[in-house]
């Protein structure tokens, strides 16, 4: 990259998070010891086992975030089972996915001072853009693209294409940033995009590529290449395959 990157965003586990204090009051409903604490840890520890059960069979499982993340707070199938419907019928009400942290919005206004230009790409479900213009985030990004919306879903690379079509940006000059290894970087890499990993609690050490905590880093990351990343640490997935 010989000028300054285009950035897109994930939102899910990026930009906006679960809200994981309802979460855990739901798991307590359905009779299961849970704080907020303890559901961000199930959430990140699911996502960590995905990848590494992607990186073993070269095969990508089917997420269902709500119907396995309980499995993660408690042994208790019954119990589990009865939180993960208590919150699908509390995402059609509310969705859950609806939180996030000051730090956000201070990473990408700093980000926006430093000349970057930005846009989001999410598997959603057509709430993604509303969700983020209530979060007060929406007016960072040139565009939203909804996988909903555009009926096409990260790793297919036809969802990147999409949003790099209406940018008007190449796929090599810019750098895509999520939270699901081989959803987002696997993805954006096929699409020949370079990407950082958002790893919160550092569950991906030893593993190729950028991995940091949070966007609250990446700013100070990218300075610290003056915003021209080496490419060999942004496609640590583009020769994996998966069936």
């Amino acid at each position: 990259m010989s000028e300054q990157p285009y950035l897109i965003f994930d939102a899910g586990g990026v930009l906006i998070f679960p809200d994981f204090a309802r979460l855990a009051e739901i798991a307590r409903k359905a009779g299961i010891e849970a704080s907020a604490q303890t559901v961000l840890e199930a959430h990140c520890r699911y996502y960590r086992d995905f990848d590494e059960q992607v990186a073993q069979t070269h095969q990508h499982p089917k997420i269902h975030y709500f119907a396995d993340l309980f499995g993660y707070v408690t042994e208790d199938a019954e119990k589990a089972r009865l939180a993960a419907h208590l919150t699908l019928q509390e995402d059609q009400r509310k969705h859950i996915w609806t939180d996030s942290h000051p730090w956000v919005g201070e990473a990408l206004q700093a980000l926006k001072a430093q000349g970057y230009q930005m846009a989001v790409i999410s598997n959603s479900d057509g709430r993604v853009e509303e969700i983020l213009a209530d979060v007060g985030l929406r007016a960072y990004f040139e565009t939203v693209t909804d996988s909903f919306v555009v009926g096409a879903e990260k790793p297919d690379p036809r969802i990147f294409e999409i949003a790099l079509k209406r940018l008007g940006w190449r796929a090599d000059e810019v750098i895509y940033i999520g939270d699901i290894f081989y959803i987002d970087v696997w993805g954006a890499n096929q699409a020949g995009l370079g990407a950082v990993h958002i790893d919160q609690l550092g569950l991906y050490s030893g593993w190729a590529g950028a991995h940091i905590p949070g966007v609250r880093e990446l700013p100070g990351w990218l300075a610290q290449f003056d915003g021209q990343v080496p490419s060999e640490i942004l496609f640590p997935a583009r020769d994996f395959e998966i069936n």
